[in-house]
């Protein structure tokens, strides 16, 4: 008769015991790493006063990971970025150990030696121990489960704006002033908005929009000399001047 084996996965008090079994007899047992995790998420600290979305990022803009194991570790996480690593320190001021709830943050500011891609920045979290001494499995975005902080998208191009043909659209010329402007707005992964002067607009997020019949009666122009600036969803800017005259 062929032998029975059996390999079971026990939880014994916060461990995880793998035990293999022959005919119903204990033959290897080993214990598994202790914790789980709990949460895991990214997100971009947006700098205050900035048009910009916490799910996209540019150089120069960091970025959070986000970890949360039930139980403390004893050694800490490494997270890899790029051709990087990053050190998730433990912040008890976001832990309850009350709760087994203990985080671990990596602060990661975005330079150009990372040689990141545009699109979702890619990470590995690896390296941490529980009290036990065992190794965690690596994490990567696969195993984000933070619904509000689940991607970041790294873009570092700026957008850009063209003046719209036709008198429709656009009356003037730059030598002698435009009685009445309109632009078209592109990004190459989506724009945030744009800023007239002081008058902040912002759009949906979209590559293409515009922003039509500007005249010197539009809120936020004035007669003479306007700035407008393009914004896009990770905060690249474009400036843009144009003189403004009387119909």
């Amino acid at each position: 008769m062929a032998p029975q084996i059996r390999i079971n996965d026990i939880h014994y008090n916060k461990y995880t015991v793998y035990e293999a079994k022959i005919n119903n007899k204990i033959v290897y047992r080993m214990t598994g790493f202790s914790f789980s995790l709990i949460s895991l998420g990214i997100v971009a600290i947006v700098p205050s006063g900035e048009i910009q979305d916490s799910h996209y990022a540019k150089i120069g803009d960091r970025i959070r990971i986000l970890i949360y194991f039930n139980g403390e570790l004893s050694v800490e996480p490494t997270v890899r970025i790029g051709n990087k690593e990053f050190n998730a320190s433990y912040r008890p001021l976001s832990s309850n150990p009350e709760k087994n709830s203990y985080a671990y943050y990596a602060d990661c500011t975005l330079t150009s030696d990372l040689n990141l891609s545009e699109g979702i920045i890619q990470f590995e979290i690896y390296g941490y121990k529980d009290d036990n001494g065992k190794e965690g499995n690596i994490l990567t975005n696969e195993d984000i489960s933070n619904s509000t902080y689940n991607y970041v998208i790294f873009d570092d191009i700026p957008p850009t704006a063209s003046i719209k043909a036709g008198e429709q659209f656009t009356i003037g010329n730059d030598i002698d002033g435009y009685k009445k402007i309109s632009f078209q707005l592109h990004d190459n992964i989506a724009l945030r908005g744009y800023i007239l002067n002081e008058k902040t607009t912002i759009l949906t997020p979209s590559q293409w929009s515009d922003a039509n019949n500007i005249t010197i009666s539009t809120s936020g122009a004035i007669l003479g000399n306007n700035i407008i600036t393009i914004v896009d969803m990770a905060g690249n800017k474009n400036k843009y001047e144009f003189k403004l005259v009387e119909s």
